[in-house]
């Protein structure tokens, strides 16, 4: 399996103006059989959200650096990342004790893929998504989860609200990917139709993104051309929050 991957996180503009540090964060762990992306977006009202952010996907990847025996079938898989998920909160608590503050300083979303040879599997807290492109012949770009918002607008599920397993997407497919990104609630409105129930991911925002990573081995232009997009007038004309991406396509032909 070669998957080529990259991510990157930018400060939004309304955040730059007001000189707040970005709130998104993303990390990759990237082993012989198994690649692991994590997503997490600070909420805005949050004051250590940046941490929070932080610490939420380095603990993930932790947990799968640790040397695990990965799970097998949907049944199990779920269970390890509902154990995940108690697991995570646990540590943001314990960052607010040592920090001296109510947990709720340290909200976050969360989003979290796994591929292995045969399966894709996904879990998300909160707003933002997981889209993937099945291997060509399979079927079209799709949601292996979609943004979770509450009752009242900009309100959704974080890490550490009380619902954060009930309210949790757990995802799972046989089969790797062709291609599969996550992205946070910044970049919803370019990357989502959003008149549907659930919303679809925009191809066309989509296929560029996934083209240039498969033909581009070199992990320095990634950073540079997503940073450029990202950054770009006609991005931060749709939105002044932070932007976050992570992207992974695969380079070799299927079999």
């Amino acid at each position: 399996m070669a998957l080529r991957h990259s991510g990157l996180s930018v400060t939004g503009s309304g955040h730059a103006k007001t000189g707040t540090p970005c709130q998104d964060a993303q990390a990759i762990l990237d082993t012989a059989d198994l690649l692991v992306l994590a997503v997490a977006d600070g909420a805005g009202s949050a004051r250590h959200a940046e941490l929070a952010a932080q610490q939420a996907t380095a603990c993930a990847l932790a947990w799968f650096q640790a040397g695990r025996p990965l799970p097998t079938g949907p049944a199990a898989w779920e269970a390890e990342l509902r154990t995940l998920l108690e697991h995570l909160p646990a540590e943001l608590a314990a960052e607010a004790r040592r920090l001296d503050c109510p947990p709720r300083e340290l909200a976050c979303t969360f989003l979290l893929t796994l591929i292995t040879a045969d399966a894709l599997v996904g879990v998300q807290v909160g707003d933002g998504a997981i889209a993937y492109r099945p291997m060509p012949g399979e079927g079209d770009l799709a949601l292996l989860t979609a943004p979770q918002q509450g009752e009242y607008l900009n309100e959704t599920v974080f890490l550490i609200s009380d619902t954060c397993l009930q309210d949790a997407q757990f995802a799972y497919r046989d089969g790797a990917p062709d291609a599969i990104t996550l992205f946070s609630d910044g970049l919803q409105m370019l990357a989502l139709n959003m008149t549907g129930r659930p919303p679809l991911p925009h191809a066309p925002f989509f296929d560029p993104l996934f083209n240039f990573i498969r033909r581009q081995p070199d992990a320095g232009r990634h950073a540079e051309q997503l940073s450029a997009f990202l950054e770009s007038e006609r991005v931060c004309a749709k939105t002044d929050d932070d932007k976050i991406l992570v992207i992974a396509v695969r380079t070799d032909p299927p079999a």
